[in-house]
Order: structure tokens, then sequence, then C-alpha cells
């Protein structure tokens, strides 16, 4: 079974982890990850909603690393 690793670039710190299919799932050049899947504790919301036709109300997710960096509005849940 194909699997795929998704990691922040600049940082090297794996996000996620798994086998392509219901559990990673490519569409629209984004993956779509359950939770089962997810590597990092380190993803926290953020103040920003968001309103989409067919996702309907999400999130925007920041990536808090150890030394203090936050990335912001890394991924959407």
């Amino acid at each position: 079974m194909k699997r795929v690793r998704l990691s922040h670039k600049s940082t090297s710190t794996v996000l996620a982890e798994g086998p392509i299919g219901w559990g990673t799932t490519p569409f629209e050049g984004n993956f779509y990850i359950r939770r089962k899947h997810l590597t990092t504790h380190d993803l926290r919301p953020n103040v920003w909603p968001g309103l989409c036709s067919y996702k309907f109300l999400y999130v925007w997710l920041d990536l808090h690393l150890g030394d203090g960096q936050r990335i912001r509005n890394l991924e959407w849940l």
C-alpha cells in the first residue's frame, strides 16, 4: 500500500504519515488527513474561522514549535 509523509519544509517537522486512501486523501492539491495519522500535537486553532460552500465551517490551525516559533494558518480543521 502506498504511504505518504507530510512535513513542514523549512523546519522538517513531520506533520502526518499514513496510507493513501481514507486515512490520507489527496484532493484539489491538498491532503485530507484523519486525526489518527497526525504525528504532531503542536497544531492549535487560531481565531480565524472560515466558511466554504462545500467544506462548511472551518478554523485555521497554527503550528507551534518547541522554540516558540509559530507558523500561522498552516492547516485547517
